[in-house]
């Protein structure tokens, strides 16, 4: 897969994750704690040849933000790529990125126990 096409699926996520949560505040079914996508633009930085995507995301109960990052590496004729999330959380969004960009670098550094690039 091309960086190109990753993107591109992204961005059309991205719109259909906001049609599908206007008029319900973004909360999904009646659970209670439920989590809602919020759109969100980011800068996608490159890390020792790998693209960190922060997509925090923001709980219904209590309108913190926890980590969630794609990790892609391109290998020029195909892409790999890999989620990871925990379960941390905090208040503002703006936070929540700075952590989630420290996540990355921290799990392509291999300093994270069970989460790693290996093989991407």
């Amino acid at each position: 897969m091309t960086i190109k096409k990753i993107r591109a699926y992204y961005r059309n996520r991205r719109k259909s994750m906001l049609k599908d949560t206007r008029g319900r505040m973004g909360q999904t079914g009646n659970m209670p704690g439920a989590k809602r996508p919020i759109q969100v633009a980011i800068k996608n930085p490159t890390y020792k040849d790998h693209e960190i995507h922060a997509a925090p995301y923001q709980l219904a109960d209590t309108s913190e933000w926890e980590i969630c990052i794609h990790i892609f590496h391109d290998h020029g004729d195909q892409m790999g790529s890999r989620k990871f999330s925990t379960g941390n959380s905090f208040k503002t969004r703006d936070e929540a990125v700075a952590h989630c960009l420290n996540f990355g670098r921290q799990i392509i550094d291999g300093k994270i126990e069970n989460c790693t690039v290996n093989g991407l």
